[in-house]
C-alpha cells in the first residue's frame, strides 16, 4: 500500500508540473498576442489549470461561439457562477464592470491538455479577438 502511494504520488508531481507548464505557455502566450488581454486573478494565488482573461472590447459570448466554431473549448464567467446569467460575483468582486465581466473567458487545462492543443488555441485566438472587437 506504501509503494502505490509513493507511485501515485510522484504521477500526481508529473501531472501538476504538466499542467503549470502548459499554463505558463497559455498565459504568456495570449499575453503576448493578444492586445489589452488581461489575466484576472492573483498572479500567484491561482487555481491549478484554471485561467481567466480580460479581452476588453469583445462580447464573451460571441468568442465563445467562435471558439467553438474552430473547436476549442472555453468557459465565460468565473468558475463559480459558469450557469449564472448575471455577471460573475467573483469578476465583479475583483473590480470589474458588468460588460468586463461579460468579456472573461475562461480556460481549463488538464492532466490531458496537449501542447498542440495550446499551440492551436494560441494560433486561433488572436485573430477571433481582433475580428471581434468593438
Amino acid at each position: 500500500m506504501g509503494k502505490a502511494a509513493r507511485l501515485l504520488s510522484g504521477e500526481r508531481k508529473k501531472r501538476s508540473q504538466k499542467v503549470k507548464l502548459l499554463g505558463k505557455k497559455l498565459a504568456e502566450g495570449i499575453l503576448s498576442l493578444v492586445d489589452g488581454a488581461r489575466l484576472m486573478g492573483h498572479p500567484e494565488i491561482r487555481i491549478p489549470g484554471i485561467y481567466t482573461f480580460l479581452f476588453p472590447g469583445v462580447e464573451g459570448d460571441s468568442l465563445l461561439l467562435n471558439l467553438d466554431i474552430k473547436g476549442a473549448a472555453a468557459s465565460s464567467g468565473s468558475a463559480c457562477s459558469s450557469h449564472a446569467i448575471e455577471p460573475s460575483h467573483v469578476l465583479m468582486a475583483l473590480g470589474l464592470n458588468a460588460i468586463e465581466a461579460g468579456s472573461c473567458i475562461r480556460f481549463s487545462i488538464g492532466e490531458f491538455t496537449t501542447e498542440v492543443e495550446i499551440d492551436e488555441l494560441l494560433e486561433i485566438l488572436p485573430p477571433l479577438v481582433k475580428k471581434l472587437k468593438k
